[in-house]
């Protein structure tokens, strides 16, 4: 599945660029604009001179790979050149080799989970790729020197680093079954757990929880196999203390935040801001002036107001009507926000005027050129209520986001001339 439509395919720029960690980046072109980025990658260290460089897969949320790729490139110094992207059944896999401690691609947060790349092999669709996989993986020496690079990981993300004998593990698979193929994807996790179980005999095979994870990605015509990094913590931040229905999942509301081309001095507004993970997300991922945030549902402010705690001030959280907003005249720089899409939250009939009525109120509360995040499977009713005001204009959209089983779109919207 592409990972796009061609108007998204296009290079972005999501904030201001880090220094980089290995030399200068190749020169991308901007999506909304030339100007530099405006945030910054702080607290990475430098990988040594004799470093020897691992290849990651970072898995995001399909539809998600284009902006993640940017954040790779922003935050580890990676050319965009060399970071492509393979679509598979659950992700957006999104390949780089990084020379530098394995903590740093431990602070990517658009991503979801993080693996190390053993092996990778073109698939013909007979049965003979059961028995040239088994091979690849028997022969490749990032089998074992990848349990090193786990332990590594797991020190720089304040885990155990775990023994290395007697394992229990686990071989997930990510396939589709496609008519190409002659077997079926319990065929390929057999013939991956067959070469583990040579290579390391008092390893233990189970079908749940585990040491570790040995994944199977299809991608096309192509299958990884890789170690898993990362464990739930990734995609599951720890200041979520408080949760509610519908909540967004951080690694989108990541991407937003580095879609709406951050400011150090923003003042940045969420006005139907639930458990306040756009909010957070927006803090973690770089310097802003001012977070504000509301809601018509007092428990989702309490909720909010849980989860920020005592960290990322200034903010400040109110009970309110996104259509009626209590915030002045041109004081926004930004607003990033996720409305009711009509299905667990809300329907269309109320979506109406929500939309419309927080639209209106968008363009009164923005400074001229400021930009709208949102994200919403409400297409049609999005375009409409654009279509009737002409002070806002679509600048972005990143395409069929998949989220939990639903697709969505993630709009960038300008009010004025867009100068970005």
């Amino acid at each position: 599945m592409p990972d796009s439509d061609p108007g998204n395919n296009e290079p972005i720029r999501l904030g201001r660029k880090a220094p980089s960690l290995r030399g200068p980046s190749a020169r991308a072109e901007s999506g909304l604009s030339e100007r530099r980025p405006t945030v910054r990658a702080e607290g990475l260290p430098v990988p040594g001179p004799n470093s020897t460089p691992c290849q990651y897969l970072a898995g995001a949320f399909r539809g998600l790979g284009t902006v993640t790729r940017i954040e790779i490139r922003d935050r580890l110094g990676i050319p965009v050149d060399e970071i492509p992207i393979h679509p598979t059944r659950n992700f957006d896999l999104i390949r780089f080799d990084y020379a530098g401690p394995h903590g740093n691609p431990a602070r990517l947060g658009t991503v979801e989970d993080l693996f190390l790349n053993i092996e990778e092999m073109p698939l013909i669709g007979d049965l003979s790729d059961l028995k040239t996989l088994r091979n690849h993986v028997l022969r490749s020496p990032r089998l074992t020197t990848g349990l090193a690079a786990l332990a590594e990981y797991r020190r720089a993300t304040g885990r155990k680093p775990g023994r290395t004998r007697g394992l229990a593990f686990r071989v997930p698979c990510s396939a589709e079954d496609t008519p190409w193929r002659k077997y079926r994807r319990t065929d390929l996790k057999r013939a991956v757990t067959v070469a583990i179980r040579r290579v390391f005999p008092d390893w233990k095979p189970v079908e749940d929880g585990g040491d570790l994870e040995i994944w199977i990605h299809q991608s096309g015509r192509r299958a990884f196999v890789s170690l898993r990094l990362s464990d739930i913590a990734m995609r599951q931040r720890d200041y979520k203390a408080a949760n509610l229905p519908a909540s967004l999942r951080p690694s989108i509301a990541r991407a937003m935040a580095l879609l709406s081309r951050m400011g150090d001095a923003d003042v940045v507004l969420d006005p139907m801001c639930g458990a306040g993970t756009i909010l957070i997300e927006r803090a973690l991922a770089g310097r802003y002036g001012k977070l504000l945030g509301g809601d018509i549902n007092p428990e989702a402010v309490d909720a909010a107001r849980t989860n920020l705690g005592p960290k990322h001030k200034p903010w400040e959280l109110s009970i309110w009507d996104a259509t009626r907003l209590p915030v002045p005249d041109a004081s926004v720089d930004r607003i990033i926000t996720n409305p009711p899409w009509g299905r667990q939250v809300g329907s269309r009939a109320e979506n109406v005027p929500l939309y419309q009525g927080f639209l209106r109120e968008a363009i009164r509360v923005l400074k001229d050129s400021g930009l709208i995040v949102l994200i919403s499977s409400e297409w049609s009713l999005l375009r409409m209520t654009l279509a009737q005001l002409p002070e806002l204009g679509v600048v972005r959209t990143v395409k069929n986001v998949s989220v939990l089983g639903w697709n969505a779109d993630i709009v960038v919207i300008a009010k004025g001339n867009w100068r970005g």
